[in-house]
């Protein structure tokens, strides 16, 4: 409380006890051994949107204008993205495979020595990515967008309708989920998109989850809906990241 209102809008934990936080005007916040949140100065003010790391000393950052930090979990430091797109996501396989996506199509890879631009099909704005291997990953984004890789190229998917699509997650390539707005849910079955019944309207920004029966999707007003392996359902706040809900 009272340490920044500044909105957040990346979250990321390295597996050992260190979380970090990123959002506008360059605000990064890192809470290291479970202890208080602290500032670490990126000297930026470029709004920093997605966060991930191969590692606790191989982390990630991406924003607006471009812009790509690298950081060892104490020091950040700019590397080139060839671009002046904002970009809004960045995930990875491993060190030497990271991807960012982001507005105008925007689609880059890490090869472990540079950030490639990738060609892609569409100019909407990508918002969310993950992949099951190098050859199967998807990218989602405006306009009912789903970008798949086959290991050769970006190829757009046929979905349900044109609602804007903002975070991906699989259990499997044969079992994937994307979430957007108006508690919009599609499911890739590994021969076609359909549409899931939410448990109620709220925008869902985010989602990650442990099997194919153990999903969670969360979005404005506090909405956090779980998946069982048949049925979406909405749960308060409280349970749904109580110590219960997400120890492994």
């Amino acid at each position: 409380a009272g340490l920044s209102d500044n909105t957040l809008l990346g979250i990321w934990d390295d597996g050992q006890g260190t979380t970090y936080g990123v959002g506008q005007k360059g605000t990064i916040l890192k809470s290291a051994n479970d202890g208080p949140w602290e500032f670490i100065d990126l000297g930026t003010t470029e709004t920093l949107v997605g966060i991930w790391g191969s590692s606790p000393t191989d982390i990630w950052i991406v924003g607006t204008g471009g812009l790509i930090l690298r950081g060892n979990g104490t020091t950040f430091q700019p590397v080139s993205s060839g671009t002046d797109a904002s970009l809004l996501e960045v995930w990875g396989l491993s060190a030497n495979e990271v991807w960012a996506s982001g507005d105008r199509g925007t689609i880059l890879r890490w090869d472990g020595t540079q950030w490639n631009a990738q060609p892609t099909p569409v100019i909407d704005d990508l918002w969310g990515i993950w992949g099951a291997n190098s050859n199967d990953l998807f990218v989602v984004g405006n306009n009912g967008i789903v970008l798949r890789w086959d290991g050769t190229a970006w190829r757009r998917m046929t979905t349900p309708n044109n609602n804007p699509l903002f975070d991906v997650w699989g259990s499997s390539p044969n079992n994937v989920f994307a979430v957007g707005v108006s508690g919009t849910v599609f499911r890739f079955d590994g021969i076609a998109w359909s549409t899931m019944t939410p448990p109620g309207q709220a925008n869902l920004f985010a989602m990650t989850g442990r099997a194919f029966n153990d999903i969670y999707a969360v979005g404005n007003t506090g909405a956090c809906y779980h998946f069982d392996g048949a049925t979406w359902r909405a749960l308060a706040a409280a349970h749904a990241f109580g110590p219960l809900a997400i120890t492994p």
